[in-house]
């Protein structure tokens, strides 16, 4: 069983309070002491009718360290990974993959998601559109060429 999720890492500088005070009562911590927002909706159903710490000792998933998706070519940690994403979202079978990642992952960021694939096909669309027209034009005109070379050959 795989699904994305994000753990959010304790702080290096000792900042421990900070980190309890800003993910107490959102997400679940993990045995390393790690806020995850694995079963956030089982968490924080949990909350309405018990308190935070009977929810945190029910709290039974937790986030693991894994590579990236597709033998690492789904992610976007750098420039040239971003563009592969990004490329596989102009195909129609693997589009689902990336959405779907990035929709597990990242909850927070699910409003500036959908906006940014529907722009991503609608520009795919356009690149796709203007390369296959592109192509009907130079076609066409080679074969103009042609016939209009065929028939000065046929008046001399």
């Amino acid at each position: 069983f795989y699904k994305p999720c994000k753990f959010f890492l304790l702080p290096l500088d000792g900042g421990e309070a900070e980190y309890d005070a800003r993910y107490r009562g959102l997400y679940a911590k993990d045995p390393f002491g790690r806020y995850h927002d694995c079963a956030v909706e089982d968490f924080q159903q949990c909350l309405v009718n018990g308190t935070i710490d009977d929810c945190q000792a029910n709290a039974t998933q937790m986030c693991e360290e894994f590579e990236n998706l597709q033998e690492g070519f789904l992610h976007f940690d750098h420039i040239g990974g971003a563009v592969l994403a990004i490329f596989q979202t102009s195909l129609p079978d693997s589009m689902y993959d990336v959405l779907h990642t990035m929709l597990d992952s990242e909850p927070a960021a699910v409003p500036i998601i959908w906006p940014l694939f529907i722009l991503i096909s609608i520009l795919n669309t356009f690149l796709i559109v203007g390369l296959f027209v592109a192509v009907i034009t130079d076609t066409f005109k080679r074969t103009d060429t042609k016939y209009c070379e065929m028939e000065e050959n046929d008046e001399e």
